[in-house]
């Protein structure tokens, strides 16, 4: 499959699942040439523009493969056969990846809410093989719940965390009704196992914020009601006792790990530290609440110079990772860049998007650090900002919302930046703007930038670069 598409984790899904299935069958075939395909037309024109010239007959390649995938699948009957089901969840994953490269995430996400309603029908019917499986024995079908459910759990939860309107789905893996994740393993056996343990607690994490934090944050300031505050600090009590299990696995396996393994521990961190700060603001509405936490956006600075330092060394060996289906770094490096207004520290993370030209699901990197280039000169217009607090509450965005308004004459999306203005009694006011991704190579021609903000944007450059040599 293609390099990187899981980004730094082992994956049974990517490595042995789905190449044993295109072995297998045909639709899933067709849709992995497609994916491979698309994926090559993009490697070829670093603009990421709409393909054109000799990348055009990559697209329309991929394009034709896509489409017979879809029609073979659409031609099978319905079945509750556990290998058609099989086939079906490997075949949405891969249709997923097709529409997040070509950036329809509309598209993208109806195959997700497809997928998901399969990974529900095969929970709650206790699916058994009913024939030998062309694809996987017998005994794999256990382990290959777990793997499916697990999948499409981090994919619904990576959709909600670009989404603000959108709400997760816990229950795939806590169960129905459950909405608070009980950490009970006391022993964190494996990164993988790290790994999903976190996402079900970010999964319960962006559940309550849509669904309750988000209320009293941004539209009903002032009092919350005490069960919602229970539930927040239930919520940062099981991310403390999740950090201190993957404290003990760190401590017994460190010295074993190799580079990848390590910068999978990285990424961890830096999902780590973002969640405790979404969590311990999700109730304040003002956002000067985020300056209480520089030492945690200074750690994630760190954390994404490390891993993005590491896509530029396998760029320089020939590797030219563009796209992982998984979610990277990409997402708390844009948290950082948006909510910490210490003005190095945001620079630095917004270099670090700039320099990062990557897909990670539906997170691109350029995009957000071009949509984080409109914020910072919005919020500090007319001001000497040497630190957080020199930035004012009535100057500060609230909210970025990606609109989903596309115009594909010019390649750029509408955007919405929400300031209070008049204070948290105010209404909205909304500064809209557009995001083109017709990139320029130069990371300093930003727009809307003036001289003076070119050269802090160099030196935030010169300081990560710095930070590369050690």
């Amino acid at each position: 499959m293609l390099p990187g598409i899981s980004g730094p984790f082992h994956s049974t899904f990517w490595d042995r699942l789905v190449l044993q299935t295109f072995h297998a069958d045909e639709a899933v075939r067709h849709a992995v040439i497609a994916v491979a395909s698309l994926d090559r037309s993009f490697r070829m024109d670093d603009s990421y523009k709409f393909p054109s010239g000799q990348t055009r007959g990559h697209y329309n390649f991929a394009l034709e493969h896509y489409h017979k995938a879809l029609k073979i699948l659409s031609t099978r009957p319905l079945s509750s056969d556990p290998e058609f089901m099989q086939i079906a969840m490997i075949s949405c994953v891969l249709f997923i990846c097709f529409e997040v490269l070509q950036r329809n995430d509309q598209a993208a996400l109806r195959h997700l809410e497809s997928g998901l309603q399969v990974v529900r029908y095969w929970q709650t019917n206790d699916i058994l093989p009913a024939t030998k499986s062309t694809v996987l024995s017998a005994p794999n079908y256990r382990r290959l719940d777990n793997e499916f459910i697990h999948m499409f759990a981090r994919l619904d939860v990576q959709a909600s965390s670009f989404d603000i309107g959108r709400s997760p789905h816990p229950d795939i893996i806590l169960g129905p009704g459950s909405s608070v994740p009980e950490v009970t393993l006391t022993n964190i056996r494996s990164l993988a196992e790290a790994r999903d343990s976190l996402y079900c607690q970010m999964s319960c994490m962006y559940r309550f914020l849509r669904s309750k934090a988000d209320e009293y944050k941004h539209e009903k300031a002032g009092w919350v009601p005490l069960e919602v505050v229970a539930e927040k600090n239930e919520l940062l009590h099981q991310l403390k006792r999740w950090y201190s299990a993957f404290e003990k696995f760190l401590r017994s396996a460190s010295g074993g790990m190799n580079s990848k393994e390590l910068q999978a521990v990285i990424l961890l961190k830096a999902h780590h530290k973002t969640m405790l700060i979404m969590l311990s603001t999700s109730l304040c509405a003002e956002e000067k609440a985020y300056d209480a936490y520089e030492n945690e956006f200074r750690d994630i600075v760190c954390h994404g110079t490390s891993l993005v330092m590491n896509n530029r060394v396998s760029y320089c060996a020939g590797r030219k990772l563009m796209f992982s289906v998984e979610m990277g770094v990409i997402k708390p490096l844009s948290f950082t860049a948006a909510r910490c207004r210490d003005p190095l520290i945001r620079r630095q993370a917004l270099s670090l998007l700039y320099s990062h030209e990557y897909r990670e699901g539906a997170w691109d990197g350029m995009i957000a650090a071009k949509t984080l280039g409109k914020i910072i000169p919005l919020e500090e217009q007319g001001l000497v900002v040497t630190k957080a607090a020199d930035v004012p509450e009535f100057a500060r965005v609230h909210q970025i919302v990606l609109t989903g308004d596309i115009n594909y004459d010019s390649w750029s999306v509408r955007i919405e930046l929400k300031r209070r203005l008049n204070g948290l009694d105010g209404g909205w006011d909304k500064n809209v703007d557009w995001i083109s991704w017709d990139y320029a190579r130069d990371n300093l021609k930003q727009e809307g930038f003036s001289e003076v903000e070119q050269r802090k944007q160099a030196i935030a450059l010169m300081s990560v670069r710095a930070a590369r040599q050690w």
